[in-house]
């Protein structure tokens, strides 16, 4: 069914792919597959050309287009996956790859499809849709088998099936390591369940960012359940943020006085509230000086009211003695900025 030119083609094709699956530049990797995009936009012209003479129906044969297209371009992503060129900082080398090749699959699929609408001449027996639908299949199924793994373990509220996950590489967008622990995380969410938590291993990352630890913390603060908080292990600072969010969601001002627990923050954020609903008197309780004439400016920004300045500050002099400079935190100033919605 191929002429000559086409096979010619399609052997460079596949060295390109197995060049993307070999790089570790992602500078060089970005540009690599852009080329490759570009080389495939040629060779899918003259692939589709050899397409256009089977004596196929027109439907049949605008079909096979399709597949042809959607192989060549959905196998360049394969191989970028499994490669070492990597997503890019930010992704941006994944996101760019993509517009492109997409770009490129759609000036593929436009010219494939006129070039086949307007060929009369049918004369080559063949059926190849098959075997092409069958080649697709496999390759969507690589690309797709930790979406659709994640998935199906979130519709079931079974973190067993995270299990299934296959992680080879620590920075590409298939098969990626810690995707199991990140497929728990988001199961264990969904059902507020802490004992699924607790089946994250956190392999990948440090105590700083363990995913077990900010499950955990997601849990309790869902359940208003500070005895959860302790079940977080060697971070001490996350046990007392977790405790310190349950009484801001709660408005318990008592769990402010928890150990471990940064009181002063808590009661700002109290005292805060939902921004205009917050309540200067909270403020009152908050032990460093700056930290409370800054709660009552906060408030006096959100509400749009300069009262809470005039209410709640001291004079200038009596604002020093506290330890407390008048350019920062002032009557005046937070009359001010009160009166303008922002900090000035």
């Amino acid at each position: 069914m191929l002429s000559k030119t086409s096979k010619i083609l399609l052997g460079i094709y596949a060295f390109l792919l197995l060049v993307i699956l070999l790089t570790f530049s992602d500078s060089f990797g970005f540009f690599l597959l852009i080329g490759t995009g570009l080389f495939t936009l040629v060779t899918s012209i003259f692939v589709v050309n050899d397409v256009k003479k089977l004596k196929n129906s027109l439907t049949s044969r605008i079909f096979s287009v399709v597949l042809i297209i959607l192989i060549l371009y959905f196998a360049i992503m394969l191989f970028y996956g499994l490669g070492n060129i990597g997503v890019g900082e930010k992704g941006l080398v994944f996101m760019f790859s993509l517009f492109a090749m997409l770009i490129f699959a759609g000036l593929s699929l436009v010219i494939g499809i006129i070039l086949v609408v307007i060929n009369k001449n049918q004369n080559v027996e063949n059926k190849p849709n098959k075997i092409l639908s069958i080649i697709l299949i496999v390759i969507l199924a690589l690309l797709f088998y930790s979406s659709a793994v994640s998935s199906m373990a979130r519709l079931t509220g079974s973190s067993g099936f995270c299990s299934m996950h296959i992680e080879i590489k620590s920075n590409s967008f298939i098969f990626v390591k810690g995707m199991q622990d990140s497929c728990i995380f988001r199961v264990a969410l969904d059902n507020s369940d802490i004992a699924q938590c607790k089946q994250i291993k956190d392999s990948y990352v440090d105590v700083a960012n363990s995913l077990k630890n900010k499950c955990i913390l997601n849990v309790a603060r869902d359940l208003s359940d500070t005895s959860l908080c302790y079940q977080i292990t060697n971070d001490k600072q996350r046990q007392g943020d977790c405790v310190r969010y349950i009484g801001e969601n709660t408005g318990d001002l008592s769990i402010c006085e928890t150990p471990g627990v940064d009181r002063d923050m808590c009661y700002s954020n109290i005292a805060r509230g939902e921004r205009e609903n917050g309540n200067p008197e909270i403020c009152r309780y908050i032990e460093n000086n700056e930290s409370r004439y800054h709660c009552y400016s906060i408030i006096a920004i959100d509400k749009r009211d300069p009262s809470i300045c005039e209410k709640y500050f001291p004079t200038d002099a009596v604002l020093i003695q506290e330890g407390v400079n008048p350019a920062d935190y002032s009557k005046s100033k937070c009359i001010v900025d009160a009166e303008k919605g922002y900090f000035n």
